[in-house]
């Protein structure tokens, strides 16, 4: 993985070396990576680890004659081995790094997939970067939707901004027989203008939508907007730092 995102284009080109010295416990999978000279040394064990070890001796090779003799050639025999299947652990491992750039491919667009098939959502399609993020945290929310604590909290996060939550009933005829309920998140961002305010306010419009449709319940009436935390302060804009009493 660390390969494939440091040298994308060198998947092909790197020899492996197994030292064989990667333990239980943890230690360094990369032992020494040599860019130009396209050499690669890891701790995990190699193809000839996988081989049985009658392969490479008889099992009583060490217990006649000079050990130190015997274990030299055994030594040396091992060397030489590791030398010929040199290509076979190159060939592996060039493969598994093909394979890692594709599983990374497709856990890359595996939101994607869900957005499309389940939500019904092109992200392309959508109209701000900001409202493409939310987007694709959607799977992740599906215990969450309706909580207005959580969605207050998603938004300080996505838009890097202190945001306050209000909650209450809200009817269009005054009366408390045929109210619904209603939720306003202000956006607190001080220092606007008059032009400021409505051209940020229009940006927001499509995030605010989204955030309406898809998390929060549809019977709630929502309110999203940007509100100065001092009323009063400065030029008067209404709706912003300025209301209609």
């Amino acid at each position: 993985m660390l390969l494939n995102q440091l040298y994308p284009d060198l998947m092909d080109e790197w020899n492996v070396r197994y030292a064989g010295t990667f333990y239980r416990n943890y230690s360094n999978d990369a032992i020494n990576i040599d860019k130009k000279a396209r050499q690669v040394t890891l701790a995990r064990d190699g193809f000839l680890k996988m081989l049985p070890p009658g392969f490479l001796s008889d099992e009583n090779e060490l217990r006649s004659g000079s050990f130190k003799a015997r274990y030299a050639q055994l030594r040396e025999r091992i060397i030489l081995l590791k030398e010929q299947f040199l290509p076979f652990d190159c060939f592996l491992f060039r493969r598994e790094l093909h394979l890692e750039k594709q599983v990374n491919e497709i856990l890359e667009s595996k939101e994607e997939f869900i957005l499309r098939t389940w939500f019904d959502i092109d992200s392309d399609s959508l109209p701000d970067p900001l409202t493409r993020e939310l987007a694709h945290l959607l799977p992740y929310f599906k215990n969450l939707r309706g909580n207005t604590v959580f969605v207050r909290d998603l938004l300080e996060s996505l838009l890097g901004m202190p945001v306050r939550l209000t909650r209450g009933c809200w009817s269009d005829t005054d009366s408390t027989r045929e109210r619904i309920p209603w939720v306003r998140y202000d956006i607190i961002r001080d220092g606007m203008d008059e032009e400021t305010y409505l051209q940020e306010s229009s940006a927001l419009q499509p995030f605010a939508d989204f955030v309406r449709e898809w998390l929060l319940p549809a019977e709630a009436r929502c309110e999203i907007a940007y509100k100065s935390s001092v009323c009063g302060e400065g030029p008067q804009v209404l709706n912003y730092n300025s209301t209609i009493a």
